[in-house]
């Protein structure tokens, strides 16, 4: 018994620190779909969204996971790329669908890494309600994270 209570103690008090460790950053994204709001932790990134454009009208949310995160290209210019799935619920018919997709970016950071900028290309299939590769599916975006602690 005595085990168990130092084993949760001791990952009650090493846990904060791992946590605060990692990199989390939060930011803003512009283009297709029109706006999205992002966070990131460590390798894992977020994104939730809308597109209220005529005719179209969905909200979209997606995870991914990167796999090469910010390898240095030239400079201070760095690339990223990773796997991740969406899914986009679209307001007019009442459709819902749900595919894979693979983010790749090109990063900026400014501030020593504070502030970053970046452009991200995500090209998705959708796999729900059937397989197809659609403009819709394809994420490309502009945008800022900054770093919180």
């Amino acid at each position: 018994m005595k085990k168990k209570i130092f084993f949760i103690a001791a990952i009650l008090v090493l846990l904060p620190m791992v946590v605060s460790a990692q990199e989390k950053r939060i930011g803003i994204e512009l283009g297709h779909p029109n706006t999205a709001l992002t966070f990131e932790y460590n390798s894992w990134n977020v994104k939730g969204g809308y597109d209220f454009t005529s005719g179209k009208q969905f909200i979209f949310g997606s995870l991914s996971y990167t796999i090469i995160n910010s390898r240095p290209i030239v400079g201070p210019l760095a690339g990223s790329v990773g796997a991740g799935i969406f899914a986009r619920y679209e307001f007019k018919h009442a459709d819902f669908d749900t595919g894979v997709n693979i983010p790749l970016s090109l990063e900026y950071p400014l501030m020593d890494g504070f502030l970053e900028l970046f452009v991200e290309v995500a090209p998705g299939l959708e796999l729900l309600p059937k397989p197809a590769f659609t403009f819709d599916s394809t994420c490309f975006w502009l945008g800022c994270t900054v770093r919180i602690d």
